[in-house]
């Protein structure tokens, strides 16, 4: 009977079980969100750190062609004197290819041509280089693989800033448009052609005129990538004070949707294929966001549902994550500049100040206590 009594004791009641059970459930109600925000404060660092090798990358291109990589869109004024956006012949990615350890990639794009003109610049880029993908982005599974679109063609989180509409006020002003640190020379006129409006109902009227790829040929190239590259000297208000790059986060193609999209959205025409051009893809210059917007606008909105403060919803161009200066870090994002360094700005800095971090010659003073 000792023995018996012995045994019993040896094991649980079905009370001190649930009670256990219960300590190791608030045990893990505990630590899990501890361990979300060392994941998310790692996710942060990670996308810091590829944005700081982006930066890089562009300082040493300049070392080795004497100016800053194009930023991918620039200003044409037609001999009207009516302004043009314009994209340029290439995306800043397509340029610093060989400077981020992409000299595969580099060797099989030809600069001649478009990233969609000929069967090589189309495979090179579907090419996925790891430090154009942030690791905080709820979005990506929006994407068939995570980091391509659907036709094959890689997608990047970050955008280039090639020239910003805020005024010295903070207010967005749609036909005038201020030089950034990657803001191009514009070509010659007769480089210039109006491709119209497309086919598929997508374009905005007043993004018809490119450059005229046809003109580059195997033999004879006169549209130049590296034609008219933005130098240091431009940027008088200091390499520390002017942005380059953005954080846009999440860009896929469902942000051109038909019947949720406005009828004329903010796109380009894509010279190519006759249609509006697919901003989300790293080697289309298209990828250049110009700054219009606050940071993280429309973080309430989805593709289809506008943000009840902001207006607008994902798949309306300029809008959220949608070619504006957008992240998943919490309360800002990240942008490097023409020094080479990374700064994570806070949203809730005015739009005054964001023209003044992105415009190279406003002599202003751009530092800011709130970043």
């Amino acid at each position: 009977m000792r023995e018996s009594r012995r045994n019993r004791r040896g094991g649980f009641t079905l009370v001190e079980l649930m009670v256990v059970i219960a300590i190791i459930a608030i045990l893990i109600g505990l630590l899990l969100p501890a361990v979300q925000k060392v994941r998310a404060a790692a996710n942060r660092a990670k996308c810091s750190n590829n944005m700081r090798q982006i930066g890089l990358a562009c300082l040493n291109f300049e070392t080795s062609n004497g100016g800053l990589p194009r930023g991918g869109e620039h200003i044409w004024t037609d001999g009207a004197g009516t302004l043009h956006k314009v994209q340029d012949l290439q995306s800043l990615y397509t340029l610093i290819l060989p400077f981020i350890e992409q000299q595969t990639l580099a060797e099989a794009y030809d600069l001649r041509f478009r990233y969609n003109q000929t069967p090589g610049n189309i495979t090179a880029s579907g090419g996925t280089p790891p430090i154009f993908y942030c690791p905080e982005n709820p979005l990506v599974g929006d994407r068939p693989d995570g980091k391509r679109d659907s036709q094959g063609f890689g997608c990047v989180d970050y955008s280039p800033l090639p020239y910003s509409q805020l005024d010295a006020t903070g207010t967005s002003v749609g036909t005038t448009f201020w030089p950034t640190s990657l803001t191009g020379k514009a070509y010659p006129t007769a480089f210039y052609k109006d491709f119209g409006t497309g086919t598929d109902g997508f374009v905005n009227p007043a993004k018809t005129w490119q450059l005229d790829q046809s003109l580059n040929t195997v033999g004879n190239a006169p549209i130049d990538a590296l034609y008219g590259l933005p130098t240091i000297a431009d940027i008088t208000d200091g390499t520390s004070n002017s942005m380059m790059i953005i954080e846009d986060v999440g860009q896929n193609e469902k942000m051109l949707q038909i019947g949720v999209s406005d009828v004329n959205p903010n796109s380009y025409i894509d010279p190519v294929l006759n249609v509006a051009s697919k901003h989300w893809r790293w080697a289309n210059p298209d990828v250049a966001s110009g700054q219009s917007k606050k940071i993280n606008s429309a973080k309430a909105a989805t593709y289809t549902n506008p943000d009840p403060t902001d207006g607008c919803a994902w798949a309306n161009h300029d809008c959220g994550p949608n070619s504006e200066m957008f992240s998943f870090h919490g309360n800002g994002a990240h942008a490097v500049f023409a020094d080479g360094h990374v700064q994570f700005i806070r949203e809730s800095v005015s739009k005054a100040v964001l023209r003044a971090l992105a415009t190279r010659a406003d002599g202003k003073n751009e530092a800011a206590p709130d970043l």
